[in-house]
């Protein structure tokens, strides 16, 4: 397991090629998000994403979120995007809110809900958005923490947790929020909250006319 440590207020986006290329690989690795660590594998990549499920103890009937390094992925990753679910991603991308949408056909089965969705994450974080860019194809994203236990805002805690099981983890310091991403299903008629985190929903209906939480 390689330990990565990565200034978030001053490095170059060469330094997270490491990781990048352990994705790309198939490979599992762990970073910083404004919220806190999560682990990561290339979504395309099927034995990667199941053995996080495996490490965390998560059941398997719970899907991953995954990360994405735009808002313009979304058109490519989703459909029947609603326009409530435009307006949340404009007012609070990149940030620490999970949206829930209609899977894209092109999506592989083993990462979607049971009710084809999936739920996207932008976020908002130096060393994060540039992993994103440089390796470019969606991640997954889910606290990087056995399942059931506290969420991890550093990354002593992870190597805790996870040490000989993960193949690097970033060292982006402590986390800011130290709380995980709201989630919010945008894909029915209304919006739903699945979770509430880092934002209050009754802060997010008031982005949204005639809707109350």
């Amino acid at each position: 397991m390689k330990i990565l440590k990565i200034n978030p207020e001053k490095f170059a986006v060469k330094e997270l090629q490491p990781a990048v290329a352990i994705l790309h690989q198939g490979g599992i690795i762990a970073y910083p998000t404004e919220t806190v660590y999560g682990l990561g594998a290339n979504i395309y990549q099927k034995k990667a994403v199941q053995r996080i499920f495996e490490i965390k103890g998560r059941d398997p009937q719970k899907p991953l979120s995954i990360m994405i390094a735009s808002v313009g992925d979304v058109e490519e990753l989703c459909e029947n995007i609603p326009a409530f679910g435009t307006t949340l991603m404009k007012a609070y991308w990149p940030g620490p809110l999970t949206l829930i949408f209609q899977a894209a056909p092109k999506l592989p089965q083993y990462i979607l809900s049971m009710d084809k969705k999936i739920g996207l994450r932008f976020p908002d974080h130096p060393i994060t958005r540039a992993l994103m860019k440089r390796h470019r194809e969606p991640v997954t994203t889910t606290s990087a923490n056995i399942s059931g236990q506290r969420d991890p805002v550093r990354a002593s805690e992870v190597i805790e947790a996870f040490a000989g099981k993960v193949d690097l983890i970033i060292d982006g310091g402590e986390c800011q929020m130290k709380t995980p991403s709201t989630v919010v299903d945008v894909s029915g008629s209304e919006p739903v909250l699945v979770r509430e985190g880092a934002i209050p929903f009754v802060e997010i209906v008031k982005r949204l006319p005639g809707v109350t939480a």
